[in-house]
């Protein structure tokens, strides 16, 4: 399956069902303000006050302003500085994170969360973050590792609780689901979900499947040319 088949189911399931993401599923498809300024990340006075270096709260409300102004390249500088200066606090990678994946890099994502999560295992947001990037890569059992890992941290979280669920749909554990649904939704949004979920593992079948016969044409395609460059045995 290719990389934007996967990024659209992903969307599919952030769009429709009640799950969380990195800043919101939407983030990546949500208007960036085109608004500018001059200051650099590395002018900016922003956050330091007389001559005192930022603090890590201060330095990433800064880089939430460069990216709310589409200024992602900037923001990443500042993130980076934080995680540098300050590898114990999470927000800075979630933030790292959601940049990435709004750039469709999702393996940038992942390590920068991994990254994190060795600093701050015990963060529920984080593993949370892990495994929604994990759901777009269409990796549904890491996802439910991650999901599983942050409703045992926080577990009267409902947003973990239904990612969770999704999670288990998704990797053919529907009785699982559905009783991890039912502790955070109605019946009949449980229902609706169960069968959204349903329809996109299908879906996800019929792409494997078409990715399959398209690899194997490419198969026969290379056979096919090596035998027409093969040379011809003598006395033949």
């Amino acid at each position: 399956m290719n990389h934007q088949t996967k990024m659209t189911t992903g969307f599919f399931l952030c769009g429709v069902l009640m799950i969380g993401a990195l800043g919101g599923c939407a983030g990546r498809n949500s208007s960036i303000s085109e608004s500018r300024t001059h200051t650099t990340p590395e002018e900016s006075t922003f956050a330091a006050g007389a001559g005192r270096a930022p603090t890590a709260a201060t330095s990433y409300s800064f880089a939430k302003i460069l990216v709310s102004q589409g200024r992602d390249r900037d923001a990443l500088y500042v993130l980076s500085h934080i995680i540098r200066e300050h590898p114990k606090f999470p927000p800075a990678y979630n933030e790292m994170a959601s940049v990435y994946v709004r750039a469709d890099r999702l393996d940038d994502a992942i390590e920068v969360l991994t990254t994190g999560l060795k600093q701050s295992q015990h963060d529920a947001v984080l593993h949370n973050n892990l495994g929604m990037c994990y759901l777009l890569k269409q990796d549904a059992d890491e996802a439910l590792i991650a999901f599983t890992r942050a409703t045992e941290i926080v577990p009267t979280n409902p947003t973990f609780r239904s990612n969770r669920a999704a999670a288990l749909a998704l990797t053919e554990r529907e009785a699982e689901a559905a009783s991890e649904y039912s502790t955070v939704l109605s019946e009949l949004q449980t229902q609706e979900n169960m069968v959204i979920l349903a329809r996109a593992r299908a879906a996800r079948g019929i792409s494997d499947q078409e990715e399959s016969k398209i690899d194997l044409e490419k198969d026969i395609q290379a056979d096919l040319q090596g035998a027409g460059n093969s040379e011809i045995p003598p006395g033949k």
